[in-house]
């Protein structure tokens, strides 16, 4: 299952780049460097700034569970 929402989320970030690119590009390149990490039952997208910080931040999290 999660595996699946990987996908569905992999496709909505898509969408949403394309849909920014005319309506709000300065942030395009947030969603073109958005992280997508899975770990047990659990899917997280992060969109940020500092993707990487928050990656590292989310992987702590999905490791201790």
């Amino acid at each position: 299952a999660a595996e699946a929402l990987v996908g569905t989320l992999e496709q909505r970030n898509q969408t949403r780049i394309d849909q920014y690119a005319s309506y709000n590009p300065a942030e395009v390149p947030k969603l073109e460097s958005a992280v997508i990490l899975s770990g047990g039952p659990y899917v997280v997208l992060i969109v940020a700034q500092d993707a990487s910080a928050a990656e590292s931040i989310a992987k702590d999290a999905l490791a201790g569970q």
